[in-house]
């Protein structure tokens, strides 16, 4: 086996993992391709310690992982916690990729604000609905949703504008909550017109000195942002005179 081949096993948690949690798991991957759900479930328990079905169809019933159209048109697993930053970051894609059916169906603005306001009624106070149940629901709003290709991309627009997401199934059947009962597990910053997602709890990182001449000194700050972005502060004092660089 090549190397490369090696290292792609490796990373891939195939040829070993310490998670035990699908949680973990998908919180480590980002997003796990599920548009084959028990396919899906599968490629989950691969990478797991002696995982079942059971374990990750808990996780799943229980929202710990939701599935969602994210990433491109097809479903994925994501976090609660990843959830709305992804969206946010691919959506725009996404809907690009949609567009010709929108067109096709005759789906614009005003029709997905009409659907994604039934939607949202439709699942409020923590209800989880079958597919068919809220197409009823479209319908009687004056909506048409009787050509289920349309109906269905209905239902997409929806997870891309936040409103909805997957609920635990009903025995085969799949069924969808509203997104707005995903806690908010991330604090929005904006800094220098580019916007960053961090923990709502950031851990707070201790400035280090480091003493580089006699009448120089360097304090160094490190504020860690989401995916590794950073800030990097330095403060030079000699003499009477102070500069501070931002990089």
């Amino acid at each position: 086996m090549t190397s490369i081949a090696y290292q792609r096993i490796h990373n891939q948690h195939l040829s070993s993992t310490e998670f035990k949690k699908p949680a973990d798991l998908v919180k480590w991957m980002g997003a796990v391709q599920a548009q084959d759900y028990y396919g899906a479930k599968w490629a989950l328990a691969q990478r797991m310690k002696d995982a079942i079905d059971e374990t990750i169809e808990k996780a799943f019933a229980n929202g710990d992982i939701l599935r969602t159209h994210v990433m491109r048109p097809t479903w994925h697993f994501v976090t609660p916690a990843d959830i709305r930053w992804l969206l946010k970051l691919t959506a725009p894609r996404v809907n690009a990729a949609c567009s010709h059916n929108y067109r096709k169906f005759e789906l614009d603005a005003s029709v997905f604000k009409r659907t994604n306001k039934v939607l949202a009624g439709a699942l409020r106070n923590g209800r989880q609905l079958t597919r068919q149940t809220l197409r009823t629901a479209v319908e009687r709003a004056g909506i048409a949703a009787d050509n289920l290709i349309r109906f269905i991309h209905i239902l997409i627009r929806a997870e891309l504008d936040e409103v909805i997401c997957s609920g635990a199934r009903k025995g085969k059947q799949f069924t969808w909550s509203g997104l707005d009962l995903v806690q908010r597990q991330l604090a929005k910053e904006v800094i220098d017109n580019k916007t960053y997602w961090l923990p709502s709890a950031a851990p707070v990182i201790k400035p280090a000195s480091r003493t580089l001449l006699p009448t120089f000194s360097l304090s160094l700050t490190l504020e860690e942002a989401s995916f590794g972005a950073m800030t990097t502060s330095y403060s030079i004092i000699g003499h009477a005179q102070s500069r501070t660089l931002r990089i």
